[in-house]
């Protein structure tokens, strides 16, 4: 015996298909345990740390972006010499000359590979330089 089934096609108010993402959200299956994590509230999913676009460069074939007629205030600004990537050169110079010092390291950047270093620290767009990263990580 075969069944036949109608099928009801609504088009909109001037004639043209309906919304597919209402479509979708209102026949989208929700699983018992994507239910029971819904009704707990918890987030669905996050990006932890923040991502950060990390530069690979050539030593002083940096990019650089500037507004017209801008380019001599660039020239004269030395932080704009500094990038993700040289920074991360100058904290692992840095770290055994104060080590030989006897300050104390707030991180051990030198077993932190450069992929690694937005895990840990966050980059200072305004002052060109990597800071610790407070709260959790």
């Amino acid at each position: 015996m075969n069944w036949l089934i109608p099928f009801h096609h609504h088009n909109g108010p001037n004639g043209r298909e309906g919304d597919e993402i209402l479509d979708y959200l209102d026949a989208r299956y929700v699983g018992p345990c994507e239910a029971a994590w819904r009704l707990s509230q918890f987030e669905m999913h996050a990006r932890k740390p923040a991502i950060c676009r990390l530069q690979v460069h050539l030593e002083d074939q940096q990019m650089v972006v500037f507004r017209e007629g801008g380019e001599a205030d660039v020239l004269q600004n030395a932080n704009f010499r500094k990038t993700t990537l040289t920074e991360y050169f100058t904290a692992n110079t840095n770290a055994p000359d104060r080590a030989a010092k006897g300050e104390e390291l707030e991180l051990g950047c030198r077993q932190l590979l450069y992929q690694d270093f937005p895990s840990r620290m966050t980059w200072d767009h305004r002052n060109h330089r990597w800071k610790i990263r407070r709260g959790r990580f």
